[in-house]
């Protein structure tokens, strides 16, 4: 059953990741052209801190709804109040979401251009490999298939390349950054359960995450984007990932040093 369970909520939230955050830009773009890239910016930093509020509040809430629960002499599972408040959370905000459907913008879905794209990298290829002209040393081999494709399709194969370049990591760096549950959990349960003196829970770890999430969001967009932007560094987002990026890497190489660091006092006792 747990398998099964957790099959639907893979598809639930692969569905509602893919269109939820397009869905609510379209809704603030609307029929207005003028909307500028700050207030989409706004949007999408808002939206984000938004789920970390969530995250936030149903970790800090229902560890004491499972006390009271306990005091009071209820014996009920853990697992079975924080499902269920999830249940009744998303039951209350699709039949809210539902209720809004006659205000909302609904835009007709543009041509699938991805097989066009594929079609080109394809072509292009083939007429790199088998051209005796060779592309000169400043064009892009893409260009090759300019005779078939428009330049637009050239232009976006050229940028999902780009992009790709980016993503091929990404996926190592969640399968690591979700260990942050498991493994750092019980990495903190080998350590001292104190912190400056004060009793620290490791299950505590779960809900610094969010919290930091929710200060750095306006910290960052504050402070330290037109701090940059003024001494004109990481003006586009794609920098500003690779930023984040190399810090998260450096707490893995910390939490790395830690792991050794306590291997190394386990082989001693």
């Amino acid at each position: 059953m747990a398998l099964y369970g957790l099959v639907f909520v893979s598809i639930g939230v692969g569905g509602i990741k893919c269109c939820i955050a397009a869905f609510g830009v379209d809704q603030l773009i609307g029929n207005d052209q003028n909307v500028t890239s700050t207030q989409v910016h706004v949007f999408f930093s808002t939206f984000y801190f938004s789920i970390h509020l969530g995250v936030f509040f149903g970790m800090i809430t229902s560890p004491i709804i499972n006390k009271i629960l306990l005091y009071s002499g209820h014996n009920v599972n853990e697992y079975v109040i924080r499902f269920g408040m999830v249940v009744i959370t998303m039951a209350i905000s699709i039949s809210v979401f539902v209720c809004g459907t006659p205000y909302y913008l609904f835009r007709k879905s543009l041509p699938n251009i991805l097989p066009k794209m594929i079609k080109c990298i394809l072509f292009s290829l083939w007429k790199q490999l088998t051209s005796p002209c060779k592309e000169t040393k400043n064009e892009h081999w893409l260009e090759m298939g300019k005779t078939s494709f428009p330049n637009d399709i050239i232009n976006d194969t050229k940028k999902t390349l780009h992009m790709l370049c980016l993503y091929i990591p990404l996926s190592i760096f969640w399968s690591l950054f979700d260990q942050q549950h498991t493994t750092w959990i019980f990495q903190a349960s080998r350590t001292s359960d104190h912190l400056f003196g004060l009793p620290f829970s490791v299950y505590m770890l779960q809900v610094i995450n969010p919290l930091l999430v929710l200060f750095t969001i306006p910290f960052m967009d504050r402070i330290v984007y037109p701090y940059l932007k003024s001494h004109k560094l990481f003006k586009f987002p794609l920098k500003r990932m690779l930023l984040g990026g190399s810090i998260a890497g450096i707490a893995f190489i910390f939490a790395g040093c830690l792991e050794m660091c306590l291997e190394v006092c386990e082989l001693r006792t």
